[in-house]
C-alpha cells in the first residue's frame, strides 16, 4: 500500500518514526513537503507566501503517487494550512485522509466534524495507522481500531487509546524520508529524541494534557535504553557525517543513572559537541561535570519567569529562585553554557513581576535569554485560567481548538498592551551588558522605556552574537541557507512545470 505524509516546516520525528515502522511492515512511503516561505514568524508577508505556495506542486505529486492513504503531520499553528490544504487534496483523490499529531489528539471533536478530515488518530500512529493499510488493502471498513476516530454513515466512532509503546521496539526513525525535500543542515545538525514525557505538569504546555490521556496507559515518561540510542548516534554518525546533536527530550537529564552510563559511551563514540533541555531541579553538580566532559556545548533552561508566585500559581512550576542561582553557579563553575527560556504576557503578570524577572536574570546570568509571548493551546490548563481571570472570554477555546488565530494576553495597563513588545529586546540583550549596567537600566522605569522604544528586530543581530559566542553560530547560518535551499527547490520546480 502506498501512504503520503505530508508535513510543513520543520523535519517530523514523529513522521519518520512512521515512516519506518510502514516500511517495515512493507508499504511505500512517501513525502510531500511545504516549508511555507515567508508564512513564518520571522519571515511573514502574505503577498510572497502566495507566490512562493507549495500547493500545486503538492496537489501535482498527490496525482502522480496515487496513494491509498494520506496523513497530515499536525500542529496547532499549522492547523488551518492544513485543513485548506486537505480540502483540495479532497478535490482530486478518493483515498482517505487522517489527521494527526499533537493538535488532534488534543481537539479531536473539532478535527474529525472537518469535511475533508476522514479520520483522526489520538496519540501514538505506528500500531493504528498499520491496522489501517492492512483493513484498507483487505477491502475491509473496519471502524474498531485503537487510537484512531471514523465517520461512518453520519455518526463519529471514537475509539479508545491503546498502551503506550515500548520505544526500544520501534525501528529507527526513516530521516531519510526527507532527504532531498530538506536542507542538509537537518542532516548535519540532527535532533534525536531519547525519551518522550516530561515529569512536570506545567500550565502552558500540551505535555500535561497528553499525560491525562494516557492515564492508565502506560508509564508516560520513556526512555530509551543506552544501547538503543547509541546505535541510532552511530548510524546517523556513519550516514550523514554530522558535527553536532540536538537532544529534544523536554528533559534530558531526568535518569542522572542513565546519563552516568551513556555520557562516557557517547565522548567515547561519538565525541561531537551537544545541546539538550534540562530543569533547574533536575541538574546537579555531578551531572553538569558529565555533560561538560561529554562536550555538551549548551544547556537550555525553560524557567518562564523570574517571579516565583508566578511560576506557583500559574505556571505550576516547582523550582525556586534559589535553585535557579545554585545551578546557574554550578554551570558557571563547570564551563557549561546554558540559557534560560522567557514567557512574557502571562496571566497576573504585571510591570512589577516582569522587572522581578529581569533583575533575577541579571544576578543568574546566562549565557542566552530566549523570550516569547505566551501562546494558548487546546487543552492546557493555562486557556482556563485566563478565561477565569477575564483575559481571554469563554468563544476562546473555540477559536483556540479552531488554530485560526495566536492568542497573546497582557495585564500591563490596558489589555491591548504587549509586554514582549515591551521589554524582549532589553532582556535579550541582558547577558551581553554588564552586570552593573543592566542593574543601573533597571533603577529607572526611564531607561527602561528606552529599549522599549527600539526596533523589535534588533533581537535578531543580538541573538546572533549570542550565539556565536557559545559555537552556535551555525544556526543562523542554516536558517539562511535554508530559506535559499527552498527557493532553489520552487523554481527548479516552476521550470520544470513551464517546459511541460
Amino acid at each position: 500500500m502506498k501512504v503520503l505524509f505530508v508535513c510543513s516546516e520543520d523535519i517530523s520525528l514523529g513522521v519518520a518514526s512512521l515512516s519506518a515502522y510502514l516500511k517495515k511492515e512493507k508499504h511505500r512511503v512517501f513525502l510531500a513537503f511545504d516549508p511555507r516561505q515567508f508564512n513564518k514568524s520571522y519571515a511573514e508577508n502574505k503577498s510572497l507566501a502566495h507566490f512562493f505556495s507549495r500547493e500545486s506542486e503538492i496537489l501535482h505529486k498527490v496525482k502522480e503517487i496515487s496513494p491509498d492513504l494520506i496523513c497530515f503531520s499536525v500542529y496547532t499553528a499549522n492547523y488551518q494550512w492544513a485543513l485548506i490544504l486537505a480540502e483540495k487534496i479532497k478535490k482530486i483523490t478518493d483515498a482517505p485522509i487522517v489527521f494527526g499529531g499533537v493538535h488532534p489528539t488534543l481537539a479531536p471533536e473539532e478535527v474529525i466534524k472537518q469535511k475533508a478530515v476522514d479520520i483522526v488518530c489520538v496519540g501514538e500512529g505506528e500500531k493504528p495507522i498499520a491496522e489501517l493499510l492492512e483493513n484498507l488493502k483487505k477491502g475491509k471498513k473496519e471502524h474498531h481500531i485503537a487510537n484512531l476516530w471514523f465517520k461512518d454513515k453520519g455518526k463519529i466512532i471514537k475509539n479508545e487509546v491503546r498502551p503506550l509503546l515500548d520505544l526500544n521496539k520501534l525501528p529507527l526513525p526513516d530521516r531519510d524520508l526527507f532527504l532531498g525535500q530538506l536542507p542538509d543542515s537537518y542532516f548535519r545538525s540532527p535532533a534525536i529524541m531519547t525519551s518522550k514525557g516530561c515529569p512536570f505538569s506545567c500550565t502552558f504546555c500540551s505535555n500535561n494534557s497528553l499525560r491525562k490521556i494516557y492515564q492508565g496507559k502506560g508509564i508516560y515518561v520513556r526512555k530509551r535504553t543506552v544501547g538503543n540510542v547509541m546505535v541510532e548516534l552511530l548510524t546517523l554518525k556513519e550516514k550523514y557525517r554530522p558535527h553536532y546533536f540536538i537532544f529534544m527530550d523536554d528533559l534530558f537529564t531526568v535518569d542522572p543513572s542513565w546519563l552516568e552510563e551513556f555520557l562516557p559511551l557517547y565522548r567515547k563514540k561519538i565525541n561531537l559537541p551537544f545541546s539538550c533541555f534540562s530543569h533547574f531541579n533536575f541538574l546537579d553538580l555531578k551531572t553538569a561535570r558529565l555533560l561538560k566532559k561529554a562536550g555538551c556545548n549548551l544547556v537550555l533552561f525553560g524557567l518562564q519567569s523570574g517571579s516565583p508566585l508566578l511560576r506557583r500559581k500559574i505556571l505550576k512550576r516547582p523550582e525556586t529562585n534559589e535553585d535557579v542561582l545554585r545551578v546557574a553557579g554550578i554551570c558557571r563553575e563547570v564551563g557549561l553554557n546554558f540559557s534560560i527560556d522567557h514567557i512574557f504576557n502571562l496571566p497576573s503578570d504585571s510591570k512589577e513581576t516582569v522587572f522581578e524577572s529581569l533583575n533575577l536574570y541579571n544576578k543568574v546570568r546566562p549565557n542566552i535569554i530566549n523570550c516569547y509571548g505566551l501562546m494558548f493551546f487546546p487543552g492546557t490548563e493555562i486557556v482556563d485560567i485566563a478565561v477565569g481571570k477575564g483575559i481571554l472570554k469563554k468563544d476562546s477555546y473555540k477559536k483556540i481548538n479552531e488554530g485560526k488565530e495566536a492568542v497573546y494576553a497582557s495585564l500591563v495597563g490596558k489589555a491591548t498592551a504587549d509586554d514582549y513588545r515591551r521589554f524582549a529586546l532589553l532582556t535579550t540583550l541582558i547577558p551581553l551588558l554588564p552586570q552593573k549596567v543592566v542593574a543601573f537600566v533597571l533603577n529607572k522605569e526611564k531607561r527602561v522605556n528606552f529599549f522599549s522604544d527600539l526596533p523589535i528586530s534588533l533581537i535578531i543581530p543580538i541573538k546572533l552574537i549570542l550565539y556565536l559566542k557559545v559555537n552556535l553560530g551555525f544556526i543562523f547560518s542554516s536558517v539562511i541557507g535554508n530559506e535559499f535551499f527552498y527557493l532553489k527547490q520552487f523554481f527548479k520546480y516552476k521550470f520544470k512545470s513551464i517546459n511541460y
